[in-house]
């Protein structure tokens, strides 16, 4: 390692802040050109389906295009309706478990046992840090 890389300064609070929002302000930028470039060539490879994928191949490359419909369920109708519906209508829905982490606290206060039992079916693990820089707008 040569001298002036030696006497480079550690990286202060301000500097990674700074560095955070300049990436953060590219990242935004690349995103919205590799949408509009994926967008180009769903134009170039247009299909009538709402579903479905077409391919084609250019030179080295096997470009697909996929595509879909979104699709979300209102779970309190669903509920409602549950009991109405015939066996082979409720196979077209599965259901997943979401933890109510306030309750789900509250049990581990009032309940210990009953959230000892339920704690062998969460998994649990470390989440990334959420890091948010906001500008703040002084009078000048």
């Amino acid at each position: 390692m040569n001298a002036i890389a030696k006497l480079k300064p550690a990286p202060t609070l301000k500097s990674l802040t700074l560095a955070l929002v300049l990436a953060k302000d590219e990242e935004r930028a690349l995103i919205e050109r590799r949408r509009a470039l994926e967008d180009q060539i769903a134009e170039m490879l247009p299909t009538d389906a709402l579903e479905g994928s077409i391919s084609c191949v250019i030179g080295d490359y096997r470009i697909a295009v996929k595509r879909g419909l979104t699709r979300s369920v209102n779970s309190d109708k669903l509920r409602d309706l549950w009991d109405t519906l015939p066996t082979k209508a409720q196979e077209a829905f599965r259901w997943s478990a979401a933890v109510a982490l306030p309750k789900l606290r509250a049990l581990q206060e009032y309940m210990p046992a009953e959230h000892a039992k339920l704690a062998a079916v969460i998994e649990t693990k470390p989440a990334r840090p959420a890091v948010t820089v906001d500008l703040i707008e002084r009078a000048a």
